[in-house]
């Protein structure tokens, strides 16, 4: 029913009540609460029309807003994420091209190190080659951490280097480790002493080859199965007593150039430690490094 269908249907009573009783204020008064009433049910409908509207209107905004926010989430992920590969990537290539120089410039540096110890000639432009490369490769291992290097023993030296967990505070180290083995090796003295340590080995060998010359071979005739006859062969050598006081003399000479060769090579030892150990060390670093680049760290 209608709202005016309602108010014809109260008109209508109200008029049927005043045909009857001969009284319409009641009538009227019940046609007037009646539509108050329904004019009140009309407000409270459009009301709750209206509510329900804006209630529809926040949650469609809300809802909107909502996708909106998830939306601009999801694009910035996207974009550090984006953004920390390419980084990766930076960081990768980067260490790699890093990774390739010092090993290119360590074997250089090793090839100087080997050949300077072996060939005779040259030594001086082997000797410079040695400290140019070691001064561009320190230049690799660059540190803000200031480090007194007279504190750092050599045994120091190898339990940090030779650390294959990381390379965390290596950079000093390697920079420490690189100037005392080339400052060493290329060193007047190194070289001297090195010289020394050849002319008391090849004093000994002269020194043996006069008491061989000393000695007199004993020789008896022995059977030879294989030849099916006695040959002639030496059983004993030693050196005749008229010449005991001589051989003497020459074995104190052996003996003292052996002391002097053994205390120059104790004297090169640290030197011959760092040599030997170089490539183990440069290996260790460049591993750890390697592993690194692959993770794009």
């Amino acid at each position: 029913m209608s709202i005016w269908d309602k108010i014809s249907y109260l008109y209508d009573v109200a008029v049927r009540e005043e045909n009857v009783v001969g009284d319409w204020w009641p009538a009227v008064i019940t046609a007037l609460i009646a539509l108050a009433g329904v004019g009140l049910q009309v407000w409270i409908g459009y009301k709750n029309e209206k509510s329900n509207h804006s209630f529809s209107e926040n949650q469609a905004a809300l809802q909107n807003a909502f996708e909106e926010n998830e939306l601009k989430k999801r694009l910035e992920f996207e974009d550090k994420w984006e953004q920390k590969k390419i980084d990766a990537d930076i960081i990768s290539k980067a260490r790699i091209k890093w990774i390739e120089s010092v090993r290119k410039l360590s074997a250089e540096l090793i090839s100087d190190i080997y050949n300077f110890k072996q060939l005779e000639t040259n030594k001086l432009e082997i000797r410079d080659s040695i400290k140019r490369n070691s001064e561009l490769l320190k230049l690799y291992f660059s540190s803000s951490k200031l480090m007194n290097s007279n504190e750092i023993t050599v045994k120091k030296l190898f339990e940090r280097l030779e650390n294959t967990n990381d390379n965390n505070d290596k950079n000093e180290y390697m920079h420490i480790y690189i100037t005392r083995l080339c400052e060493g090796l290329v060193s007047d003295m190194y070289i001297e002493k090195k010289e020394l340590i050849s002319i008391y080995e090849q004093k000994i060998k002269r020194l043996y080859n006069q008491i061989y010359d000393l000695e007199e071979f004993i020789y008896e005739d022995i059977y030879s199965e294989d030849a099916e006859e006695e040959i002639n062969q030496i059983v004993d050598r030693r050196i005749p007593k008229e010449k005991e006081e001589q051989a003497s003399e020459i074995f104190k000479k052996i003996s003292s150039s052996k002391f002097k060769k053994d205390a120059l090579i104790i004297d090169l030892a640290t030197e011959e430690v760092l040599v030997d150990k170089f490539a183990t060390v440069i290996s260790v670093y460049l591993k750890i490094e390697w592993e690194k680049a692959k993770e794009g760290k």
